[in-house]
């Protein structure tokens, strides 16, 4: 026995769908009506890129976040240094890439430590463009609106400073995502490289077969730098490092998360500076649930009787604002599970545009099943 299933593709704004499915089974004929609103679409199915839109509509989703920390941050690490200070001359800077900078509001995320009398600002630097911080907006995470026109396509230069602040007790701390968090974050192993410049005797373990060498996604901390000059150098070693504590060694007193006061050619990792850009995304996948053309109306037999499909009559309706475009698209499995690739077809485009009416022809050949007749 083989079943016909199908689900549906689309990169949307908003959309609906009905299908009509002429059938036989047991001798008799059934016409089969089936409608799903994008909505109900994005409840029972998948989708990637969208968002909930008024009454049974998506719409592509409006925020791109810029950002290469999350894998790896999360407030606190027992693996050592996770914070940076930032006084005096003591300065960070990040990098972030933007494809695309058009956008109608941003704002830039920072995570740092809380400090409610802190009494010096912290000066934002973007691109050449400065403005101050003195207050958080929420706790853990600071949300700075910045003026979306400082933002420009390629890498952008964000820079942390507090002049003012004398010592690190009455400057800024920024979160850094260490680069040896980012596996338990769901890195891809793929990406992983060894690194053996920050790991003590690295060149004697690996040759002895060592098993604690850490291993570093790569290019990771390539994007966050150092300067203790107020800016006139900029290195991406030596993060996380208080100047004074450059003679120090670690204290097992002070216990298992802050034991480290220095780490040799500092913390390898990335600071934990966002920008959060208001602006659609270029492309939206929405997937339907998975329709079952054999399923006979009012029926919930245990064997699904052997079924040939007549008809198949296929209406899809959307919107397309100016400079969009909707592409519909179809697949068909032998089994109710669409992430099991083997049982599926490839997608198959059916039509493009706001609305489409397709009667498809032709038969759709289906992935081999070891039960079938």
């Amino acid at each position: 026995m083989r079943t016909s299933l199908f689900a549906f593709i689309l990169s949307i704004l908003f959309l609906s769908i009905s299908i009509e499915n002429g059938y036989t089974a047991r001798g008799r004929k059934f016409i089969i009506t089936y409608e799903e609103n994008a909505q109900i679409a994005y409840d029972n199915g998948f989708a990637k890129g969208v968002m909930r839109e008024g009454t049974g509509a998506v719409k592509l989703w409006n925020r791109t976040l810029i950002e290469n920390d999350s894998p790896g941050v999360g407030g606190m690490s027992n693996k050592g240094i996770f914070t940076e200070p930032v006084f005096g001359k003591r300065m960070i800077k990040k990098v972030l890439y933007i494809e695309d900078p058009r956008c109608d509001e941003t704002d830039l995320i920072l995570y740092v430590f809380d400090d409610p009398q802190r009494k010096h600002p912290l000066t934002i630097t973007v691109n050449g463009n400065k403005t101050s911080l003195l207050k958080k907006i929420m706790w853990g995470c600071a949300r700075f609106p910045v003026d979306p026109s400082w933002l420009k396509k390629g890498n952008n230069e964000i820079i942390l400073s507090c002049p003012e602040a004398e010592d690190a007790e009455s400057g800024w701390t920024v979160l850094i995502a260490r680069a040896d968090e980012y596996k338990a974050g769901g890195w891809d192993l793929e990406t992983m490289d060894l690194s053996f410049e920050h790991f003590s005797c690295a060149g004697i373990a690996a040759m002895l077969g060592h098993k604690n060498i850490k291993k570093y996604p790569k290019n990771i901390g390539d994007y966050s730098l150092i300067s203790t000059n107020g800016g006139k150098n900029w290195s991406v070693k030596g993060k996380g490092l208080h100047p004074s504590s450059l003679e120090a060694t670690p204290h097992e007193s002070q216990g298992s998360i802050n034991k480290f006061t220095f780490e040799e050619g500092g913390v390898v990792g990335e600071y934990s500076v966002r920008l959060n850009i208001r602006q659609y995304c270029s492309e939206g996948i929405l997937v339907s649930s998975v329709i079952d053309l054999w399923s006979e109306p009012d029926k919930n037999d245990l064997l699904v009787p052997l079924t040939f499909v007549d008809k198949l009559h296929m209406t899809f309706k959307g919107t397309e604002p100016s400079g969009t475009g909707i592409t519909w698209q179809i697949r068909a499995g032998v089994t109710m599970n669409p992430l099991k690739t083997g049982d599926w077809t490839e997608w198959i485009t059916l039509a493009s545009g706001a609305e489409a009416t397709v009667e498809p022809e032709g038969r759709v050949d289906l992935p081999p099943t070891n039960w079938d007749p």
